[in-house]
């Protein structure tokens, strides 16, 4: 990634929606500092694996991360 951040890129403060490849669960998510997360309220850490596997991609990327039960795959539907 590029020293300047594009603006279609996820970064903290953005809003994603993304999607699990071979599933219809599309969540909508914003990426906040940990001390704002509330996921219940669709507010997601940028720490968190999820949103730290997010940040810096694009729409329409695919990204894989680690979590405890293996490796899963997000497909980012949307950036604002």
């Amino acid at each position: 990634m590029s020293a300047t951040t594009s603006a279609d890129s996820v970064q903290y403060g953005s809003t994603v929606t993304y999607t699990e490849p071979g599933t219809d669960d599309q969540r909508t998510v914003r990426i906040v500092a940990g001390h704002e997360a509330d996921p219940a309220q669709g507010l997601l850490s940028g720490e968190s694996p999820v949103g730290h596997a997010l940040l810096g991609h694009r729409s329409g990327e695919i990204v894989q991360f680690m979590v405890p039960r293996g490796k899963r795959h997000l497909r980012i539907d949307s950036v604002s």
